[in-house]
């Protein structure tokens, strides 16, 4: 991911926004195609692969990276389910929210235009 952003940045100059990891579906292992693991272990990876993507885009130039799992996960490493839809998989409104507001706080704090606005 990090290599394919590397080479658009080469060629571009437009600002890259990078959405960070939210918080693993609230599904259990074995209870849908393609998860494995248990919440907290699943969430305690996705920790690890946020800070990875974080201090990776941040050597890039105008690569904005949203680190948003916090907001989505407790301190023991459970998913916090009042950001997810019924399916227990997407965000919803208010979940989207958060990131929506990281967005804008990017743009601010950068001096880039808000494009919610």
């Amino acid at each position: 991911i990090i290599d394919y952003f590397r080479i658009v940045r080469e060629k571009y100059t437009f600002p890259i926004f990078l959405n960070g990891i939210i918080g693993t579906g609230l599904k259990e292992a074995g209870t849908h195609p393609g998860i494995f693991g248990t919440i907290v272990e699943r969430n305690l990876a996705s920790l690890y692969f946020d800070n990875y993507m974080r201090t990776e885009a941040h050597k890039l130039q105008s690569v904005y990276y949203m680190s948003v799992i916090n907001e989505f996960i407790t301190t023991k490493l459970e998913t916090k389910p009042q950001y997810y839809c019924k399916d227990d998989i997407h965000l919803n409104l208010t979940g989207f929210q958060i990131i929506k507001n990281k967005f804008m706080e990017i743009c601010q704090e950068n001096n880039l235009p808000n494009y919610f606005e």
